[in-house]
């Protein structure tokens, strides 16, 4: 699967939309390594991802062409959702919510986020593994699995359960191997 890697102040919000507007261009799998926020409140599509130029908010996710795309969050609090809202205790169903639901709005099939900060140092080995097993055709939930029992096994540093636990995968449906394509 060839990549393409938008650094720096190539990070920007038209050129992310535009190749994912492009179906020749249309990546199978997204991977944004930036720093996030959760907003938890009644509105949980403000909560953002912090582009190069500008904060990408659920808001405009929703307006993305992700055709079954796979989505991987680095990025802190990417797998948070709203937990309340409007006077309730709790929203039912609240997955829905959040960035996780604009991407899904926007046609991703599955959304691997942090439910809490991780240090870059812990989630950049295991999201490569993470990548390794869609590239090997496992599906996204077998590939997290084996990425995280991986560096269970062979990093001390990473059996703290605040380092490998905070990685959420949500799928609609079964979760699917990414196929051949273009990763972004």
């Amino acid at each position: 699967m060839p990549a393409r890697a938008l650094l720096g102040p190539a990070a920007r919000q038209d050129t992310l939309r535009g190749l994912m507007s492009d179906p020749a261009t249309a990546p199978t799998c997204v991977h944004l390594a930036v720093h996030g926020s959760n907003v938890e409140s009644d509105t949980p599509l403000e909560s953002w991802l912090l582009l190069a130029a500008s904060r990408l908010d659920g808001l405009h996710l929703v307006h993305w062409r992700l055709d079954g795309a796979t989505v991987v969050l680095s990025a802190c609090c990417s797998g948070q959702r709203a937990i309340g809202g409007r006077g309730m205790a709790e929203l039912p169903g609240d997955d829905l919510f959040g960035l996780q639901g604009a991407f899904f709005a926007a046609g991703a099939r599955q959304v691997l986020g942090a439910l809490w900060q991780v240090e870059g140092g812990i989630a950049r080995p295991l999201t490569l593994a993470f990548h390794r097993g869609l590239l090997d055709g496992l599906p996204a939930d077998v590939a997290l699995r084996r990425a995280t029992l991986h560096h269970l096994d062979t990093d001390l540093l990473f059996t703290r359960l605040a380092h490998w636990a905070p990685f959420f995968l949500m799928c609609l449906g079964t979760p699917q191997p990414t196929t051949s394509g273009s990763p972004a």
